[in-house]
């Protein structure tokens, strides 16, 4: 590399050279491109030339000049190339890291001391005696419990006085003071549903409140409800079967609970077109009759009489109430036999009044209905024991 200064201005000794600086290898180029150009610096040149930058190229790369700016002041660039890197030097041994030195021995322990015993403890002092418990209060009296209050479903009573299809869970007041209603149950009940009918006017008696099974029975039976009793309240409860009869009558109207299925008698009821199935007539044991007997047939209809041999009995006939009617089993005494008997105010057919059959122990069976005016009569006879 050469570095040349230039000579200042003709006339001027002051005026600084500028300085150019360029690698051998550039100069020689230069020269021999033009030998004029490397020898022609004259004084009396007075244009400029500065340095501009110097940087460093790739290696391998050629030299690089940039000449900038118009004449007089132009601005030369060097871009010079790096040097390529050199190889990295090898990298020494690590020396070897020395033993560690052996641990002392440990020195042996002293023998410890024997513990000291420890001293008795002290006999517990007497529990004093405990004082005596002050006398407990008297309790005060109880007061009686109150009674519970009887728990139930809460019905909506509705006031019906034409036919209705009822609802469950729910009361019904019917009116049949002018003609009688039919109330009809649900179709499709549940266990447990519940309803309730009440006679409101207390005219069942006279025009009936029918409650129509819809489907299912009533008390087991495929019949429907006939509520024929003034002042009747029926609850009905689906059990999963059948509904179940609850009746009770009120007592300002009749006093009598009717049920369907208990044992009950009943007093001058109507049934109205009964089946009877497995039923017995009361049986009155008139016993021995010597001279006379009067039928009542207050306490039963089937009526037995034993004759006394030798004696003529007479038998006077209850009142003839229309469609009343009894049986009378006429026997003789067992041994002895041959007593009579005659009936008042009884027609008998075409062969007229019959002869009691005479033998000892033989029965007679007699049988009587009343038209309201007589009673009448017939005899089936000769029985023997």
């Amino acid at each position: 590399m050469a570095i040349f200064r230039g000579n200042g201005g003709a006339g001027d000794s002051n005026q600084d050279a500028s300085i150019t600086i360029v690698t051998a290898k550039a100069l020689e180029a230069t020269l021999a491109a033009s030998a004029a150009a490397a020898s022609v610096v004259e004084a009396a040149d007075a244009s400029r030339l500065d340095v501009g930058t110097v940087s460093t190229g790739n290696p391998g790369t050629s030299v690089s000049v940039t000449i900038a700016g118009n004449a007089g002041e132009q601005l030369v660039s060097f871009a010079i190339p790096r040097g390529d890197v050199g190889a990295q030097g090898i990298q020494g041994i690590q020396g070897v890291t020395g033993s560690q030195g052996t641990q002392g021995i440990q020195g042996i322990q002293g023998i410890q001391g024997d513990t000291g015993d420890t001293g008795d403890t002290g006999a517990q002092g007497t529990q004093g005696i405990q004082g005596i418990q002050g006398i407990q209060g008297i309790q005060g009296i109880q007061g009686d419990t109150g009674a519970q209050g009887i728990q139930g479903t809460v019905f909506n009573y509705s006031q019906v006085a034409a036919d209705t299809s009822l609802i469950v869970n729910a009361g019904y007041l019917a009116d049949t003071t002018s003609a009688a209603i039919t109330l009809t149950l649900p179709a499709s009940p549940s266990v447990g549903d519940q309803i309730v009918i009440a006679d409101k006017a207390g005219t069942a008696a006279t025009n009936n409140v029918i409650v129509a099974r819809n489907g299912n029975t009533i008390q087991g039976y495929a019949e429907d409800l006939t509520i024929n009793v003034d002042g009747a309240l029926v609850t009905l409860i689906y059990n999963g079967s059948t509904w179940v009869v609850y009746a009770i009558i009120n007592s300002l109207v009749d006093g009598t609970v009717v049920t369907l299925d208990s044992i009950q008698t009943l007093t001058n009821k109507t049934i109205v077109n009964p089946t009877l199935q497995n039923y017995t007539e009361s049986v009155v044991a008139i016993g021995a009759v010597v001279s006379s007997h009067t039928f009542s047939l207050t306490n039963g209809t089937v009526q037995t009489v034993t004759l006394t041999a030798g004696h003529a009995a007479t038998f006077t006939m209850p009142s003839p109430i229309a469609g009343k009617s009894f049986i009378c089993l006429l026997k003789q005494a067992a041994t002895t036999g041959n007593g009579t008997a005659v009936f008042t105010n009884v027609k008998w057919n075409a062969d007229g009044a019959p002869t009691i059959t005479a033998t000892a122990g033989a029965m007679d069976i007699l049988s009587f209905v009343a038209d309201g005016v007589n009673w009448y009569g017939t005899i089936t006879q000769e029985f023997t024991p």
